[in-house]
């Protein structure tokens, strides 16, 4: 969004530089309260750790779950996670009969954080399982990803990865990086469906549920970020679906 609509329109940003209703500070605080000193969390699809860039300092510090002192471990099957600044362990995952595996002991972990991951695996149910393997009893898998249902991730699906799709992502999204771009199946990205494979892989769920942070996919034009705000207030009200969907769940 435009930064002086952004301002406008979610007062709290000139205070803080993020919004009110920003789901990267929901989702971390909320990983961050499963936290205690010495814990180990694995951030499952770290990617090269993207976050790095994020002109939020306050953002970052709670992203990197630098809040308490954990040993943190980056897996992914991209090799660029072994440039992710915010793990001491770093792994690429291989893949055994295209399913993946997660290099790390039985019950070796306290938390699992999966940041816009699952709406990219093709098996959400069968990947939770393999989580669960190395969660300890009473871990947690935390998952934050796109709500199958919100208009941008409607247009999404439909467009796929067409010409008209890119052309739409760099207009929605002019500062996002190519190799930051991958393909979405978006196989547990409604409440139901995430539940389903939570419930599928033996997990116990905590809470699932949508919420949407202050509208990302209108470009930089004031009237897209007035459209994208009154469609945010809409969604609010609980009238359209809202853009994130959030999911926590323990190993039993």
């Amino acid at each position: 969004m435009n930064p002086k609509m952004l301002n406008r329109l979610f007062p709290a940003t000139r205070v803080s530089g993020f919004s009110e209703t920003d789901s990267t500070v929901l989702f971390y605080n909320l990983v961050n309260s499963l936290l205690a000193e010495g814990s180990v969390v694995l951030d499952f699809g770290a990617g090269r750790g993207v976050r790095s860039e994020d002109t939020v300092p306050w953002r970052v510090k709670l992203a990197v779950t630098s809040l308490i002192s954990v040993r943190r471990v980056a897996v992914d099957v991209d090799p660029a996670v072994l440039q992710n600044p915010f793990a001491k362990d770093r792994f690429v995952m291989p893949l055994e009969r295209g399913r993946v595996r997660v290099p790390m002991e039985d019950a070796s972990v306290d938390v699992i954080i999966c940041d816009w991951v699952v709406e990219h695996l093709a098996d959400p149910a069968e990947v939770f399982l393999e989580l669960k393997r190395v969660l300890r009893p009473g871990g947690s898998v935390c998952v934050r990803t796109s709500n199958k249902w919100h208009y941008a991730h409607l247009a999404a699906r439909l467009l796929g990865s067409s010409k008209a799709g890119a052309l739409a992502l760099r207009r929605a999204q002019p500062g996002r990086k190519s190799e930051d771009v991958f393909p979405k199946l978006y196989r547990a990205n409604s409440t139901r469906s995430l539940r389903s494979a939570f419930a599928k892989a033996g997990l116990r769920e905590s809470a699932v549920f949508t919420w949407d942070p202050e509208p990302a996919y209108v470009g930089g034009s004031v009237p897209g970020a007035v459209v994208g705000f009154g469609l945010h207030r809409l969604a609010l009200l609980g009238l359209l679906p809202r853009a994130c969907l959030l999911g926590f769940a323990t190993k039993p």
